[in-house]
């Protein structure tokens, strides 16, 4: 899976990128104990890509 740019947003996939049953997972090493953690991510689902190149 790539990494394009949209603006000044770093976004996982792209044209041409992504496909169909995509799995994506990302490894946190985290040095301090803690009792909670807040993961926050805006999910863009587009159906096309029309007239982008």
């Amino acid at each position: 899976m790539a990494i394009s740019q949209c603006d000044s947003k770093s976004v996982v996939g792209g044209v041409n990128i992504a496909t169909n049953n995509i799995f994506l997972q990302k490894r946190l090493s985290i040095s301090q104990p803690h009792k909670m953690l807040r993961l926050q991510l805006t999910i863009h689902y587009l159906e096309s890509w029309t007239d982008l190149q």
